[in-house]
C-alpha cells in the first residue's frame, strides 16, 4: 500500500453501502466524504474581475445510483447485484431513485505564494450538483399522486456577495471534481457564475381527485453575461441577475372528474409559458435599481 498524503485529511468512500436508521430511513448506493482537502479556485468580483490562486479548505460529500426512501415499511425497492427490485406495495413514505450528488462547502485561506487572493480570506462558498430518476410518494395515492422525473439541482452560492467561486478557473480547467463512491464517476462542478436552480422533465400531481398538474418545469436563479438593456435613446450592455420560471407541455386540470362521467371545472392543455425578471449587476453582489419583466405563454386549450 502506498500512502501519498500531503496534508491533513479525513476521507471515507464505499460501494454498494447500505444506511439505515431505524426503520425509517433508508439509503442504498455508493458514497463518498472528504475532510480538509486543500485545493485553489478561482473567484469573481465587482466588474467580472476574476482572482485566481484563492486557497480554500473544503468538506467534499458525494453519491451515485442511491435508492434512497423515507418512511415506514421500507425499503420501497433494493438493489441485488446492479438490478433493481420491485416495489414493495406496502411502503408508505418519500422516495427517490437513482439519486447522484456532489456537493462541497469551501472557506478561503491565506495563500501566501498569492497575496492578491488574501482578500477573500474567511468567505465561505457551497456548491451542488445533484440528479433523480424520480422523486414520488409512495402508499396513499388515492390522496395525494405526486411524483418528479429526470430532476436537476443546481447551487453556486457565496456567504460573502462581493465574490463567488468560478470552478473553471477562467475557462482553463473543466471544473472541480467531488468523489461520489470508490469507483464510480465524480460529479464536475463547471459553474462560473452565482446559481440557483431546480429542473424537472416531468412533473405529475394529483390531489384528491380535485386538482392535477403534469408537464416539465424550471426554475433558476442565475447571473447572464452580456444582455442588452434598452434605454431611451440608448443601450446597455451589462450583466444581470434573472430569475426564470418556466414550464413546457403542461396539462392541468382544477375541478370534479367523474369516473365514467364528464369532467367539471377549468382545464388547460399544452401550456407553454416562461416568465424573467432581470436586474442588471456590476458584479459582486451589486445590482442597479431598475427590474426588467419578460413573459410568454401558449396554450392548445383553455
Amino acid at each position: 500500500m502506498l500512502i501519498d498524503l500531503t496534508g491533513e485529511i479525513i476521507g471515507i468512500s464505499m460501494d454498494d453501502a447500505i444506511l439505515q436508521i431505524s426503520e425509517f430511513v433508508y439509503l442504498q448506493g455508493s458514497f463518498a466524504f472528504t475532510k480538509g482537502a486543500s485545493s485553489t479556485i478561482s473567484v469573481t468580483t465587482v466588474g467580472g474581475v476574476r482572482i485566481d490562486d484563492v486557497k480554500v479548505n473544503s468538506i467534499e460529500v458525494g453519491a451515485s445510483g442511491v435508492q434512497a426512501f423515507v418512511g415506514i415499511n421500507g425499503p420501497y425497492r433494493t438493489i441485488e447485484n446492479g438490478v433493481l427490485s420491485d416495489p414493495n406495495e406496502d411502503s408508505i413514505g418519500l422516495v427517490i431513485d437513482d439519486l447522484t450528488f456532489g456537493m462541497v462547502l469551501m472557506q478561503a485561506q491565506r495563500n501566501i505564494a498569492a497575496p492578491a487572493s488574501n482578500v477573500v480570506v474567511g468567505t465561505k462558498f457551497i456548491a451542488l450538483k445533484a440528479t433523480a430518476g424520480e422523486v414520488g410518494f409512495v402508499g396513499f395515492t388515492d390522496i395525494l399522486d405526486l411524483s418528479l422525473e429526470d430532476v436537476l439541482v443546481g447551487v453556486n452560492f457565496s456567504k460573502n456577495p462581493l465574490y463567488i467561486a468560478d470552478f473553471t478557473k477562467g475557462g482553463t480547467s473543466a471544473g472541480y471534481s467531488v468523489a461520489t463512491g470508490t469507483s464510480t464517476a465524480p460529479v464536475v462542478l463547471d459553474y462560473t457564475n452565482e446559481l440557483i436552480e431546480a429542473t424537472v422533465g416531468t412533473a405529475t400531481a394529483k390531489i384528491a381527485g380535485i386538482l392535477s398538474i403534469e408537464g416539465g418545469f424550471t426554475f433558476q436563479r442565475k447571473v447572464i453575461s452580456g444582455v442588452d438593456f434598452r434605454l431611451p435613446g440608448t443601450t446597455v450592455t451589462a450583466d444581470a441577475v434573472a430569475l426564470i420560471i418556466a414550464g413546457q407541455d403542461v396539462d392541468a386540470f382544477a375541478g370534479i372528474d367523474i369516473d365514467g362521467g364528464p369532467r367539471i371545472g377549468f382545464e388547460v392543455t399544452d401550456l407553454d409559458f416562461a416568465f424573467a425578471m432581470l436586474t442588471p449587476s456590476l458584479g459582486g453582489g451589486q445590482t442597479l435599481p431598475a427590474n426588467f419583466f419578460a413573459l410568454s405563454a401558449s396554450a392548445a386549450t383553455a
